[in-house]
């Protein structure tokens, strides 16, 4: 008894094959189809029209498929990265998460804007044996909120807090009180965070200037300008690669306060939504806050199938 893959190899030459293979790869518009996706029978239909083969079945089809690893109806995101200077700053940051300077504190900040207070009309009916909890569809919107929230990688550890809006204003208090509750620790101070206008006004440079004990007013006018990054100083900016988030840890962590209270929380008020996020960022920092287990090290990233 013959097995299906040499019961194939005797119906269809190697080049045929190949040639399906190959009109898999392509999108259909590129071979004169005016839909996007491949469908087993639109592949069946394309392929004994254009000749690659003379008759061939779903199932072949699927064979093949599988055995190429090819699956034509699935997708996903990719964001490519227009930074010239991708790598010196992708390194510098993993350097911080792998090997931190001796003395230091590394802090991960950004930002989670428009979180929504929504209410529910009904409360949720509760879940018993052989239901899941129901949830009413409707809902009231009371306001958004923006959390300002810093990282610890090395510890786990979530400092966070709520305002109305996102502008400079804000994350100058934020980072204010940040920097307040590490001023006593004597270690250097570096911070991950992305390229947001709002991070490197002249008010955020001054700041940062003053809590380094250096001298703003004496400082010329390009050394302003970069003063956020210059190293040897009590506090670092380490600004992310563009379209580079995903390096930030406290991206992370933003994942799991949306699943932990975002997703199914009801919230009667804007103050009751900053409440809750206020309360599990307290939580967390008692009952779960650890090292997530970091293990991207700067190899390329598969943005496509190996050669």
């Amino acid at each position: 008894m013959i097995s299906r893959a040499q019961e194939l190899r005797v119906l269809f030459p190697p080049q045929e094959k190949h040639k399906f293979i190959e009109l898999v790869t392509k999108p259909p518009c590129d071979v004169g189809r005016a839909f996007d996706v491949w469908t087993f029978r639109e592949l069946k239909r394309t392929a004994t029209e254009q000749n690659i083969v003379s008759h061939i079945s779903i199932s072949t089809i699927h064979a093949w498929l599988k055995e190429a690893a090819l699956k034509p109806w699935q997708f996903k995101y990719w964001l490519n990265s227009t930074d010239p200077d991708f790598e010196r700053k992708m390194f510098d940051i993993i350097r911080l998460y792998l090997e931190p300077p001796p003395n230091s504190t590394v802090l991960c900040i950004d930002e989670k804007t428009g979180i929504q207070a929504l209410e529910r009309t009904f409360p949720d009916k509760p879940m018993i044996k052989g239901q899941i909890v129901r949830r009413e569809f409707n809902y009231v919107r009371h306001g958004t909120q923006a959390l300002f929230a810093a990282l610890n990688p090395h510890t786990g550890k979530v400092f966070g807090k709520c305002f109305k809006r996102q502008r400079s204003k804000e994350f100058l208090s934020f980072l204010k009180d940040l920097l307040d509750r590490e001023k006593d620790s004597g270690k250097e101070i570096h911070i991950v965070l992305d390229n947001l206008k709002t991070h490197s006004t002249e008010e955020v440079r001054e700041y940062v200037t003053d809590f380094c004990g250096l001298n703003w007013e004496e400082m010329p006018e390009e050394e302003r300008k970069t003063v956020l990054m210059k190293p040897n100083k009590r506090v670092v900016f380490h600004f992310l690669p563009i379209h580079a988030s995903w390096l930030n840890q406290i991206e992370i962590w933003f994942s799991i306060l949306r699943r932990g209270i975002l997703k199914r929380g009801s919230f009667q008020s804007t103050q009751k939504l900053e409440q809750r996020i206020l309360e599990f960022i307290n939580d967390y920092n008692q009952h779960r806050a650890k090292p997530f287990k970091w293990t991207y090290t700067g190899q390329p990233l598969a943005s496509g199938s190996p050669m």
